[in-house]
């Protein structure tokens, strides 16, 4: 099924590993540094477009440069600003689980591993 047309622009790519007795999906994105309206609007699109992808019976793994260096997923802290709050909800309501567990740039973790299945990564 194609991707619905607004979300064509963003920076992604998808890909179903299906083999006989498990399947999973794996997403690539990536989010420009910006938290403006702009930026604000990028992730709303973004998320759209995860959510879509994110409908499967099976296995999600998702990766990427997100620019949201201040959410902390173990925890479910991040700022009060739609940017982050739109993709920690989203997060939430995915169950997914973030296997990147210390900073990646200074004091900031930019990089993202997740997937809804605790378990596909083992280290």
């Amino acid at each position: 099924m194609p991707l619905p047309a607004k979300v064509s622009g963003l920076e992604s790519i998808c890909f179903d590993v299906i083999n006989h007795d498990s399947s999973t999906r794996y997403i690539f994105a990536y989010r420009p540094p910006e938290f403006t309206f702009l930026g604000c609007e990028h992730m709303s699109l973004l998320v759209e477009c995860l959510e879509f992808l994110c409908v499967v019976n099976y296995s999600v793994v998702l990766l990427g440069d997100f620019n949201i260096p201040h959410i902390n997923l173990e925890t479910l802290a991040t700022p009060q600003n739609n940017v982050h709050n739109a993709f920690l909800n989203f997060c939430v309501y995915n169950g997914l689980h973030q296997f990147v567990d210390e900073p990646t740039r200074g004091d900031s973790c930019v990089d993202i591993v997740l997937s809804n299945d605790q378990y596909i990564i083992f280290s």
